[in-house]
């Protein structure tokens, strides 16, 4: 269907002019109507006919091509579909609780499980994983952020969005935590095993060592 201006009436007056409708000057002026690929009759308003027209030419776009997403699916909250999702996976009993106890404390309760699936971009994202990573080790951080990344998939094959907004999302460092780690142990580990008469001449230089690697703007390398 085109797109229908509603504060006019279809028919003309004798001498051609446009008729106004009684809804002319009250509210949104632009319809679009459309089948959705359920059959479904929608509608939907527009203020600016352009928008009105891009409205209409994406949905027999999407149609088309078999990737309709309907608008109401997406009002659904992260919350409540991480919940459903979460349900409905085939895993061992541990991986069970894994996933159960990281949706339920790193994704129901912020922020981002307050948000509509629909609503949510990729800057959201990344800063419910700023907030995450105060709180968790980076490799749990991954793997709640892999439950994240998995949920939204399953959102996206399922119709309720269009797209995952889990792009380009940067999450911390686990090798570089993890050799830092490493060195910093063997630095203050070795020179307890050294014999007491060089334990302070060897501590000494390997302490400034560390400190002067916290500073250094460099990364520790393999």
């Amino acid at each position: 269907m085109p797109v229908d201006d509603v504060w006019y009436l279809k028919k003309r007056g004798p001498d051609g002019e446009r008729l106004p409708s009684k809804r002319h000057g009250r509210g949104k002026r632009y319809r679009v109507r459309w089948i959705d690929d359920k059959g479904q009759p929608r509608t939907e308003f527009y203020e600016r006919k352009a928008d009105a027209e891009r409205k209409d030419a994406n949905v027999r776009a999407d149609l088309s091509r078999g990737q309709y997403v309907d608008p109401k699916a997406g009002k659904v909250t992260v919350a409540d579909y991480a919940d459903e999702w979460r349900a409905t996976q085939l895993h061992v009993d541990s991986t069970s609780v894994r996933v159960e106890t990281a949706v339920r404390l790193h994704i129901v309760p912020t922020l981002l499980g307050r948000l509509a699936l629909a609503e949510v971009r990729p800057s959201q994202v990344q800063a419910w994983a700023k907030n995450r990573a105060a709180v968790l080790a980076p490799t749990t951080m991954r793997l709640v952020y892999g439950y994240l990344v998995s949920m939204f998939a399953a959102a996206v094959l399922d119709r309720r969005i269009g797209s995952s907004p889990c792009v380009g999302v940067r999450l911390p460092d686990v090798g570089a935590a993890s050799t830092t780690s490493q060195r910093q142990t063997r630095c203050t580990s070795w020179p307890r095993r050294s014999p007491s008469g060089c334990r302070r001449a060897c501590t000494r230089p390997l302490a400034a060592g560390v400190a002067s690697a916290r500073r250094s703007p460099w990364r520790w390398r393999t």
